[in-house]
């Protein structure tokens, strides 16, 4: 399991299982007790699909949608993004803008200047 640990709010995000059989769920767990916080289910597997940039939570799945969540101790979803086909790999952060590899397609998600 990929885990990832943020410090300020003393949790760990992970994901559960493997992508083999079917992963669809991303978990928050307490860094120091291991105390299950909140889990997050997604309607496709995700395949290394999972990115912390700050305090968001970005995964991506095979089912072609991108969500966007809150890394925090309360579940907070921010944005749930319909793609036109599959997200296998991670989003990129360059300066001020988000990239996302579809299946097909690359994105770049920025605000306007």
């Amino acid at each position: 399991m990929k885990r990832k640990v943020c410090p300020p709010d003393g949790i760990l995000l992970q994901a559960k299982g493997r992508a083999r059989a079917g992963d669809n769920r991303s978990e928050c767990l307490d860094a120091a007790t291991g105390a299950h916080v909140w889990e997050h289910e997604t309607t496709g597997a995700l395949w290394g699909c999972r990115w912390l940039a700050g305090d968001r939570l970005y995964v991506g799945n095979v089912a072609a949608r991108m969500t966007v969540l809150r890394a925090g101790r309360r579940k907070e979803l921010l944005a749930q993004i319909e793609m036109e086909s599959p997200l296998y790999s991670r989003p990129a952060l360059i300066g001020d803008a988000l990239y996302l590899a579809t299946a097909h397609r690359l994105y770049r998600i920025a605000a306007k200047p």
